[in-house]
Parts: C-alpha cells; sequence; structure tokens
C-alpha cells in the first residue's frame, strides 16, 4: 500500500466568488470502498483552517486501516454566523456523501464509503464535531471530539479570559468574508491576530452574540431566560442525545478555555441514554493538549473507532 504524497483538494461549496474546499488522504487507488472520517478544524470559530492542528495520529490511522481522510474548511467568525458555519459543515457531509466519489474517480482515488462516515475535531472543531452527531443527516456513525464543548448559557455569564484589546484593532477582520483556507498573507500572523480577536471576543463577553448576531441581546436574554428553544441544537447540554452516534470525548481537566465540567455532563447524558461512549480527562493539564501523549488511551480510542465505524 502507498500513501499519496499530498491531498488531493477538491472545491465542495461556492457562495460568489468565495470556494470552500477539503483536502482528502488517503492511498492507492483500488476501486474498494472504504471508511471515511471528516476531520473538522479548531480555532475557535475565529481562526485556522483544515491544515491546522490535525492529529496525524489520526490521519496515519486511517490510512493504514486502508480509511480515507478528509479535513475541511469552513467559513469564520465574525463575518459567518454560527449557523453559518454549521450550513458549511452541513453541506461538506452532503457533498461528501453525494458527489466526492465522482470527483475521487477522476483523480484515480478510491471511494469512500457513504455510510460509515465518522466525524472528529479539535477544540472549537470538536464542539462542531458535537453538533454534526445532532444535526447531519444521516448521522456520523462516530463523534470524536477533542477538549471541544460550548454550553451556550454559561457563555453568557462565564468570563475567565484576559484581553488588552479594543475593537478597532480587529478592523480588518471584521470585513470581509472568508475561510482560515482563503487568508492572504503572513498565515502565522493571521492566525494569532484572529486568536487574539478569539480571546478579545471571550474577554469583552460578545463571544456569545458573535455566534448569533441576528439574534438582539441574545446575552442578555439567555442569563435570564436560558437557551431559546430553537438554539437548542447548537448546544450540547440542551440535546436530546437518545440515538446519538458512539461517542468519544477527551479532555484536559485543567482546561481554561472549555469547561471540562460540561464534557462530563454531556457524558452522563449519553451514559443514560445508553449510548457507546469513551472518555478520558487527563489530570493537570489545559487546552491544546494532545491524545498521542497517552499511548494506552490513544489505542483505546483506535479500537473504538474501528469497531463503531
Amino acid at each position: 500500500m502507498t500513501t499519496r504524497t499530498s491531498p488531493q483538494t477538491i472545491v465542495y461549496k461556492k457562495i460568489g466568488d468565495l470556494e470552500i474546499s477539503l483536502d482528502v488522504y488517503t492511498d492507492d487507488y483500488d476501486h474498494e470502498k472504504r471508511p471515511a472520517v471528516l476531520y473538522i478544524h479548531g480555532g475557535g470559530l475565529v481562526a485556522c483552517d483544515r491544515n491546522t492542528s490535525v492529529p496525524w495520529w489520526l490521519q496515519q490511522k486511517c490510512i493504514m486501516n486502508g480509511w480515507v481522510f478528509i479535513t475541511a474548511d469552513y467559513r469564520l467568525l465574525p463575518t459567518a454566523s454560527l449557523p453559518d458555519i454549521m450550513e458549511d459543515l452541513v453541506d461538506a457531509h452532503k457533498f461528501i456523501r453525494t458527489n466526492l466519489n465522482a470527483e475521487l474517480e477522476k483523480y484515480k482515488i478510491s471511494p469512500i464509503d457513504i455510510d460509515r462516515i465518522a466525524v472528529a475535531g479539535t477544540s472549537a472543531g470538536g464542539y462542531l464535531s458535537l453538533l454534526a452527531g445532532n444535526l447531519f443527516e444521516p448521522k456520523p456513525t462516530v463523534v470524536f471530539s477533542e477538549y471541544g464543548m460550548l454550553n451556550l448559557k454559561e457563555e453568557a455569564i462565564r468570563n475567565k479570559v484576559e484581553s488588552s484589546h479594543k475593537a478597532s484593532d480587529f478592523e480588518d477582520i471584521t470585513s470581509g468574508d472568508q475561510t482560515g483556507g482563503e487568508v492572504e498573507a503572513d498565515i502565522e500572523a493571521v492566525t494569532k491576530k484572529r486568536i487574539e480577536y478569539y480571546l478579545y471576543l471571550k474577554a469583552t463577553g460578545q463571544y456569545l452574540s458573535s455566534l448569533f448576531p441576528e439574534i438582539p441581546n441574545i446575552v442578555e436574554q439567555t442569563k435570564q431566560n436560558g437557551v431559546k428553544e430553537e438554539l437548542k441544537k447548537y448546544s450540547p447540554a440542551d440535546f436530546d442525545t437518545k440515538g446519538y452516534p458512539p461517542t468519544l470525548l477527551f479532555h484536559g481537566e485543567e482546561d481554561d478555555l472549555s469547561n471540562v465540567n460540561n464534557t462530563k455532563l454531556f457524558a452522563e447524558k449519553l451514559k443514560r441514554d445508553g449510548i457507546p461512549l469513551k472518555e478520558f480527562y487527563p489530570p493537570g493539564v489545559g487546552h491544546m493538549i494532545v491524545l498521542s501523549s497517552y499511548q494506552e488511551e490513544q489505542k483505546e480510542f483506535e479500537l473504538f473507532i474501528e469497531k463503531y465505524i
């Protein structure tokens, strides 16, 4: 088995002049349908792209097992909203199921088994993966979230980050329409500034309103009345988890950006509903940890994916 030396990039969606792409990693062409893992990048929904912080152990595991590994871009805050972002990912999933194999045939890439698609993500991508488990139709075979959790009600009241910036520092970010993959500049500098913007939104209590800019006074409404019924599909704490896919949860105990207790509460909901689950909460570590640092647990996660994909 020979692995392709570079991914095949395919545009899955166009919005005006904006092209939104995914990358496909696999081995040689042999006509056999293979399971696929769709990986969703992190970056606070504000930064990064489909090449950012990819868990290469998972990518390599997919290749070794003869699976297909896919990474996808999506539009970013603040010029897109959370519903826009999920619309992109739902469209990516639909494209993968209905159009991708025809595209892969052009490049002599092995087709995917459209009924065996898992979803994984890191940080904000982990959160989006949890939403995918709720919103994708049909549901993914497996959901794997690395320290990705967002409780919308808590987001209205919780503020544990600091920022010395002001709004005018980010005027270049708050205009235009792009994905991380479309950034035209020094990628490291652009990513750094966008992460600073994410921290600014969190520190000033504007993050929730940036997710749903079309809803006036959403922060105060959520503080007083809880999560609006129509927004519960974006809040794992409010999911009906009956029929949710088999799930993997990995989250550091000392994470100061994403509250690990929300992940644990979500895990308890899954257990009550009898959903297959593997969870791991390493002590003494915060955000941006890697599962490959924990070889025994990594192996258990790999076996779980193999079983349910």
